[in-house]
């Protein structure tokens, strides 16, 4: 997508538990597990997670800042670390 222009700032998946009784919009209260975390509510993964894990390791790298590898965080007062 950052390829076509679209400014991708990161990636996110909701929820990281299924939800109860989504389906009914908390209507009441029936107990009715939606599978659509990453995880089931006894934290096992579900198939999503290792795809959502695949995408991590390929993208995670990216930086949200646009050419943020120039900085680093530290407590010393802010530089560049190259010279423009």
């Amino acid at each position: 997508m950052r390829n076509v222009g679209v400014p991708v700032l990161g990636l996110t998946w909701y929820s990281l538990i299924d939800q109860v009784d989504w389906n009914i919009g908390l209507a009441r209260k029936e107990g009715t597990v939606n599978g659509c975390g990453l995880f089931d509510p006894d934290r096992n993964p579900r198939p999503v997670a290792e795809a959502y894990r695949k995408l991590l390791r390929e993208y995670g790298n990216i930086t949200i800042v646009p050419h943020g590898e120039l900085f680093e965080q530290t407590s010393r007062p802010a530089t560049l670390k190259v010279d423009m």
